[in-house]
């Protein structure tokens, strides 16, 4: 019997991400470079004659400037509409799946776009009506707009969702200004700026639980398994640190020296003081903020109702000088030196109960950026691990990156937070074995392997696995290690014998055909 993960992501639905679009020729890398642009089409409606595109906002402004304000936002709103359907959740929900990680913009609307089909676009002043109700501009960036998720359309999801016996992960991927370079970032290629002034970003996040703990229904709340207050905050830091694309400042001595004196107090678990275990640095700013964050969910009302904040923390936050050398401790190629700061630090913001009941550290496992776990169709030196044709190299090599979750994340989290029963997730992992996606393997007892060593070893380590993603049937070549419906199909675990199940009847290809210029493609959960 295949494994199921604790849940799967929704991934580039409502927040876009360009390498799920660059059709079957275009695949790259996983993401892509800022030399390069890969995505080439947003069906249904984009489909590959209009611009190609790096991020969400860049995508809506060069469709704004090819056909126009209302058209952009029909494209992308076909795209939310059709991109995840009904008969998504049942075959979820055929598969055992109750859990799905849902990354969203922070762009939210109380409006719907049947409003918006219902207005005369010949009016003089739609482009001003269109741009007040249904986009948001970037306090970072100027003459960047962001398109805007209706809160009344998401909540009826959720309400669908809990018809399915499923409850969402509701995962703020992006901040205005970008919290990381990349194309998840939102703006990309633009540079992330969102840390160079963040207290936008707890008001934003304020502005969701309130709307989530007073204006939802019961039954879409019930949809809500837990939020994310932020995806991978500032991704990459540690490596951009004292350059010219360093993003991310320091606090004030005053409030570094402050917060530091927090969160190095005493720990009982561990018999020691935490200030020579949590240093100084940028990173503090991060941490602060999530600190934050998880203060103002804790003063909310959503705890009582049965809700999780799912706190994100990615190891590259941290620049490489602060930590110790741990290559002899390495089980999996995570850097278990940036894990204890972070076990150090969730002991310090979180308390047990809290920890056993609504506080998730979340930290993301990926093998495809990882030396010490890559695999390759051909040997490449130092940039892989083992040749995918090399059994017995592959699987020793998964046995023990995937240990991680135990040897690592679990052993350090207990050590340092003197409990067991901390709940922990990893809301995005894949079976990649190279972000290079012609590198990676490809063969189904790979990714086979691949994806059973991860499962086994996060339930023996009690750790929360979201596959990233359910879908992604413009990806080319990337779809076959990172689309769980695929991957579903090349083990075997799918009724679809005809077709492979990650396909499309809508291209994503350049052609000589114009596009079709039809109105919003409607959704079939709304009915």
């Amino acid at each position: 019997k295949i494994p199921m993960p604790y849940g799967v992501n929704l991934g580039s639905w409502l927040s876009l991400e360009d390498y799920f679009f660059t059709g079957d020729n275009g695949a790259i890398q996983v993401a892509t470079p800022a030399n390069k642009t890969a995505a080439i089409c947003l069906p249904p409606l984009h489909t590959g004659q209009l611009t190609d595109w790096n991020s969400e906002t860049d995508l809506l402004s060069k469709l704004r400037d090819q056909v126009g304000l209302r058209h952009a936002l029909q494209i992308i709103q076909a795209h939310r509409n059709t991109f995840i359907t009904v008969d998504d959740l049942q075959q979820l929900q055929s598969w055992g799946i109750r859990h799905v990680r849902i990354p969203l913009s922070w762009c939210l609307t109380d409006a719907t776009y049947e409003t918006m089909l219902l207005r005369d676009n010949n009016d003089d002043d739609d482009d001003a009506y269109l741009l007040k109700h249904f986009t948001c501009p970037d306090p970072h960036h100027k003459h960047v707009i962001w398109p805007a998720i209706s809160k009344p359309w998401l909540a009826q999801f959720l309400q669908t969702c809990v018809d399915y016996g499923l409850s969402a992960s509701l995962d703020l991927h992006t901040y205005p200004g970008g919290t990381s370079p990349g194309t998840f970032s939102g703006v990309w290629p633009k540079a992330p700026k969102f840390w160079k002034n963040d207290t936008v970003g707890h008001e934003l996040l304020r502005d969701f639980l309130l709307w989530i703990e007073n204006d939802l229904s019961p039954k879409a709340r019930k949809g809500i398994l837990g939020i994310s207050p932020m995806n991978e905050p500032a991704h990459l830091a540690g490596m951009f640190y004292n350059t010219s694309q360093d993003y991310l400042p320091p606090l004030s001595m005053e409030d570094a020296a402050q917060y530091l004196s927090k969160i190095g107090q005493f720990n009982q678990a561990h018999h020691s003081s935490l200030e020579n275990i949590i240093p100084d640095g940028p990173h503090l700013r991060v941490l602060s903020w999530l600190d934050t964050a998880m203060d103002m969910f804790r003063r909310s009302k959503l705890p009582s109702m049965g809700l999780q904040l799912h706190v994100n923390v990615h190891e590259s936050l941290f620049r490489a000088e602060l930590l110790e050398s741990d290559d002899d401790l390495d089980m999996g190629g995570r850097h278990p030196a940036a894990t204890k700061i972070v076990a150090a630090w969730w002991s310090q913001v979180t308390t047990q109960e809290e920890r056993s009941s609504w506080a998730v550290l979340d930290m993301h496992h990926y093998h495809a950026w990882e030396p010490k776990c890559q695999g390759t169709v051909v040997a490449e030196g130092s940039s892989s691990n083992y040749t995918c044709n090399d059994v017995t190299a592959r699987r020793d090599a998964l046995q023990r990156c995937a240990s991680w979750a135990t040897h690592v994340f679990r052993k350090l989290i207990n050590e340092y937070c003197g409990d067991t029963g901390a709940q922990l997730m990893s809301g995005e992992f894949s079976t990649s074995t190279h972000y290079r996606v012609r590198h990676a393997c490809q063969s189904e007892d790979a990714l086979r392997d691949s994806y059973e060593y991860q499962s086994e070893a996060a339930r023996e380590a009690s750790v929360n696995l979201f596959y990233w993603s359910y879908r992604m049937p413009y990806g080319g070549l990337a779809k076959n290690a990172w689309s769980f419906q695929q991957l579903m199909y090349e083990l075997g675990n799918t009724n679809v014998n005809e077709v492979r199940p990650d396909v499309s009847n809508v291209p994503c290809e350049r052609t000589n055909e114009e596009e079709d210029d039809d109105e919003i493609v409607t959704d079939d959960w709304l009915a």
